[in-house]
């Protein structure tokens, strides 16, 4: 997986290519999809804490 469409999921919208390819990536394995869920947090976190 690029970092870069993770990058644009959590701050930008994908391309409908990249939206397929983020789709089967998160959905080919629970680890992709907590890898995801953790790089929301430390996001969130960060904004919460104006470090963004």
């Amino acid at each position: 997986m690029e970092y870069l469409i993770l990058y644009k999921k959590l701050f930008y919208q994908l391309t409908p290519e990249e939206c397929e390819i983020f789709d089967r990536w998160f959905s080919a394995s629970a680890e992709h999809r907590e890898y995801f869920r953790k790089l929301e947090e430390n996001v969130r976190k960060r904004k919460q804490h104006g470090k963004d």
